[in-house]
């Protein structure tokens, strides 16, 4: 079930302390809001705790996703629990997300009590084709340790998202 009303939207934030995952995505267009369910659904992907999402607008006529939960990694997967595969999350923005600018899933979840993993991918679409950027850490015990790196062959680089966002 989606979450509408507008007065707890804009005072609601998510704790990022919480023992629960959390997966960040957007902007995305406004217009699309009230079908993202649906949308998701059509693209065989979840984020674990979709009767939880939060919708939260921005400037623009953009909005953004937020869902904290048990099940939720950090990261879009495809129903069989598998993370989502690129092409699958290629459709996904181009059907709801501005072309030529930036957009980023944020995340992390627990796997264990003493591990976090953060999940940080960008993704710009000119309506044909996405280019990403990919950075994922798992911090253990006060020290991080980079898990996988952004690809560059023909993506974005992490400096081309700091000076796009």
């Amino acid at each position: 079930m989606l979450h509408q009303s507008i007065e707890t939207l804009h005072c609601q934030e998510i704790d990022l302390s919480a023992e629960n995952g959390l997966v960040r995505f957007g902007p995305f267009h406004q217009s699309a809001a009230q079908t993202i369910c649906k949308t998701l659904q059509r693209f065989d992907l979840t984020t674990g705790a979709d009767d939880a999402i939060t919708i939260v607008p921005l400037a623009n006529g953009l909005a953004r996703l937020e869902v904290s939960g048990a099940g939720v990694s950090g990261y879009f997967v495809e129903s069989d629990g598998i993370e989502a595969a690129d092409e699958t999350l290629d459709a996904f923005v181009r059907a709801v997300c501005p072309k030529n600018y930036p957009v980023f899933i944020k995340g992390h979840y627990y796997p264990d009590d003493a591990t976090r993993i953060n999940t940080m991918m960008t993704a710009v679409h000119d309506g044909v084709s996405v280019k990403w950027s990919r950075l994922r850490n798992r911090v253990r015990n006060g020290s991080s340790l980079c898990i996988s790196t952004p690809d560059t062959a023909g993506n974005l680089t992490m400096i081309d998202c700091m000076l796009m966002g």
